[in-house]
């Protein structure tokens, strides 16, 4: 548990939601590559890590968005595993909504019973929303991303405005 804190630590900064942190493997003195450490015994430890986050302000927009269409957000994970959850909800009345923001697109998908009942992509993701909010500002791309990353709580109204506008149109399919 202090490896995995220490790496979580070490790997986030502060305005980024931890989806899924997975041990790769453990080394100490006297062992190497084991996956679970657990009864040995090394006066030093280190690890590898799999960390899977997401910025705090976009979980927040996508979880607003979510709510505003009148669902529910039961949990949030990275799209692996939310693939796996909708393979497996096949028996019984589960319904999920995949939501899954990638560099130049968002993929929406209503799953019940594992079954795919709707879905719709639109043209805009994490690169994209950044490339537009670059357009709109005399600014260069890191400091664009950097923008898109603040999200609603940007210093920029136009930044805002271009986050809202992306927001708005996943409001509307996810209603």
């Amino acid at each position: 548990e202090r490896l995995t804190q220490a790496a979580m630590a070490q790997a986030l900064g502060i305005d980024r939601d931890v989806l899924l942190i997975e041990r790769l493997e453990c080394a100490g003195n006297g062992f190497d590559g084991v996956r679970d450490p657990q009864g040995l015994s090394a006066t030093r430890l280190r690890g590898a890590f799999h960390i899977v986050s997401i910025p705090t302000t976009v979980r927040r927009a996508v979880i607003q968005s979510v709510e505003s269409a009148g669902l529910e957000v039961a949990s949030m994970t990275h799209s692996l595993v939310a693939h796996a959850a909708v393979a497996q909800s096949s028996s019984g009345g589960s319904r999920f909504l995949l939501v899954d923001v990638g560099g130049t697109s968002t993929d929406i998908g209503m799953f019940a019973g594992g079954r795919l009942l709707a879905s719709h992509t639109l043209a805009w993701g994490g690169l994209t929303l950044a490339e537009a909010i670059a357009k709109q500002l005399p600014v260069t791309h890191e400091q664009a991303t950097a923008m898109s990353l603040e999200g609603s709580s940007s210093a920029r109204p136009e930044a805002r405005r271009c986050l809202e506008h992306a927001l708005r149109e996943l409001g509307d399919v996810v209603h």
